[in-house]
């Protein structure tokens, strides 16, 4: 086939699924309002006072784990349909406590997690990265040389803040990192390594064993079957320890809203995630619940 009408075939096929995400976006959230839709609202006024998240000389040296088609929409303006970055913060309204601690595997540029440092208040965050700190935040940050020249500091809007640079697949820096913070997360994001290694790396060095009694496991880009499986080996494992555990699978806009497609999320949780979503009568797209 001609290279050309190839490119012209996928470039239509593109332009149709993006059509179809927001079809199916506009029939799910037409009618987004009270608390969630504060959270949307906040969080464009936040990312919309942000230049840009990374520059293209920076993305020349470093791309940060961005695909191409990401990084030419990352500072685009999105719509009041919800992102993975406005459900995560509802969800964490619903803990009984307001003092929570976050871990955010794989923050890349940060564009998730300083809207998620936005919103909470007197609560610790946890990044851990791959990759040195973004310059658009970096000076936020100061090195903690008495405790580990990996580990970066800050406190905007009274939380702690702390900056881990390591690999996942590192277990130098995974056990490095689990002694220096010896913390109990209410919440932990998954969205570093896309592959099942990754997955089980982390979970297995860095997330088991340091969630709360109460406590959600979010998953990013389940849309590859080997990290759906990763993410029940975790479920499966939890199950063990934790009671009315459940594992739900849903689609939701990433990063840059609707300028893209959706991605398929997973969450595992030991909270009534379902009477929360229906009480504030949300409805995700093609949600499931795997097992519990």
């Amino acid at each position: 086939m001609d290279e050309k009408l190839k490119y012209y075939i996928s470039k239509t096929k593109n332009i149709a699924m993006l059509f179809y995400w927001r079809f199916v976006s506009f029939i799910y959230f037409f009618n987004t309002k009270d608390k969630l839709g504060s959270i949307i609202k906040k969080n464009r006024e936040y990312i919309d006072s942000i230049d840009t998240f990374i520059t293209p000389e920076q993305y020349k040296k470093n791309d940060y784990g961005i695909p191409g088609n990401i990084y030419k929409n990352i500072d685009k303006p999105i719509n009041n349909n919800p992102t993975y970055s406005d459900l995560i913060i509802f969800l964490m309204s619903q803990f009984s406590k307001k003092n929570i601690t976050y871990l955010e595997i794989g923050v890349s540029v940060m564009k998730n997690f300083m809207q998620i440092n936005n919103h909470l208040r007197d609560s610790t965050l946890v990044a851990y990265d791959i990759n040195e700190k973004i310059n658009t935040f970096s000076k936020n940050f100061e090195i903690s040389k008495d405790i580990n020249t990996k580990l970066f500091l800050s406190n905007l809007n009274n939380n702690i803040i702390y900056y881990y640079q390591g690999d996942v697949l590192s277990l130098d820096d995974t056990s490095d990192f689990s002694n220096i913070l010896n913390l109990k997360y209410d919440f932990v994001m998954s969205d570093a390594m896309h592959t099942k290694e990754g997955i089980v790396s982390e979970f297995k060095n860095i997330i088991e064993g340091k969630l709360s009694d109460e406590f959600i496991l979010y998953y990013d880009d389940l849309d590859f079957p080997e990290l759906e499986e990763a993410a029940k080996n975790s479920f499966n494992q939890l199950s063990e320890k934790f009671d009315n555990l459940n594992f739900y699978t849903f689609w939701i806009s990433g990063w840059v809203g609707q300028n893209e497609k959706m991605h398929k999320n997973g969450l595992i949780t030991n909270m009534n995630i379902e009477q929360f979503l229906n009480e504030e009568k949300i409805k995700l797209p093609f949600f499931k619940k795997l097992s519990g």
